[in-house]
């Protein structure tokens, strides 16, 4: 009995503790899309079902950030006044989030209040899609 209790002993730090519960920042659905080659450019405004299917999914854990939606890439926070810049940390892309509620009244554009633009690039072909949110969380 007293080695089993030892064992318990010896083995307990080495488990890891439960995982944080991850945080949702942004879950948006993307309106249009701009495909571009060096020699061509595509626009398209996204169906229902596209745009479910491009989802834009950010998730905080643990105080890092991470690219949900796009194999769940690490990615660098940047604030810049009311934009927010989440950029992959491995070169893959940014999502810019402007927040309108946090500019001053001259910079505002028409639309919503939570806006972004989501550029990803496949080696020399770059896709963007715009959208905009409800809520956002940074």
């Amino acid at each position: 009995m007293r080695l089993l209790l030892i064992l318990a002993l010896c083995v307990a730090p080495t488990l890891s503790p439960p995982e944080a519960r991850d945080r949702v920042v942004l879950r948006a659905q993307p309106t249009s899309r701009v495909i571009a080659e060096a020699s061509t450019s595509t626009r398209t405004e996204l169906s229902v079902a596209e745009s479910e299917q491009n989802q834009l999914l950010i998730m905080e854990r643990n105080g890092r950030y991470y690219w949900a939606s796009r194999e769940d890439r690490e990615l660098t926070h940047v604030l810049a006044g009311g934009y927010h810049f989440y950029i992959d940390v491995r070169g893959g892309g940014y999502v810019k989030v402007v927040d309108q509620r946090k500019l001053s009244p001259g910079f505002k554009s028409s639309g919503p209040d939570i806006q972004y633009l989501e550029h990803i690039t496949s080696g020399l072909t770059t896709l963007t899609y715009w959208g905009n949110s409800d809520r956002f969380e940074p």
